[in-house]
């Protein structure tokens, strides 16, 4: 019986330089770049050029490292700056979808409150 290391499909991967996740040097160069450009619209496209990978290989391995797809991920990422902003500004609630990404304030709201439960606005009143 042949030990699951030296399985088949993990031969294959090392033979072909492929690891089983995202290695984490760059799944923190892709998260970070990924903070910095919160705002702009969600391009795997872009991110697979950041990890120096195709699309299809990244966004593989970007879910086997993290347990989510990348675009939940920004999903997530937005909603956690959305949440900080509210309990810690006094901007207004489409201001804040606009700073997070979402030009369409009731599109960000819908995501929010299947996130938290919440509305926006009754997120912040718990503050």
């Amino acid at each position: 019986m042949v030990p699951e290391a030296y399985s088949e499909t993990a031969l294959t991967e090392a033979v072909h330089g492929e690891t089983s996740s995202l290695p984490g040097f760059k799944l923190r160069r892709v998260t970070e770049w990924m903070a910095e450009h919160l705002a702009e619209d969600f391009s795997l496209a872009r991110l697979a050029e950041q990890a120096g990978m195709s699309e299809f290989h990244f966004n593989r391995l970007f879910k086997r490292a993290t347990g989510i797809p990348p675009s939940q991920y920004q999903i997530r990422l937005r909603l956690d700056v959305a949440r900080r902003l509210l309990r810690e500004t006094e901007k207004s609630v489409s201001t804040i979808a606009n700073d997070v990404g979402y030009s369409n304030p009731s599109h960000f709201a819908q995501l929010f409150r299947k996130a938290t439960g919440l509305s926006p606005t009754t997120y912040r009143r718990q503050r």
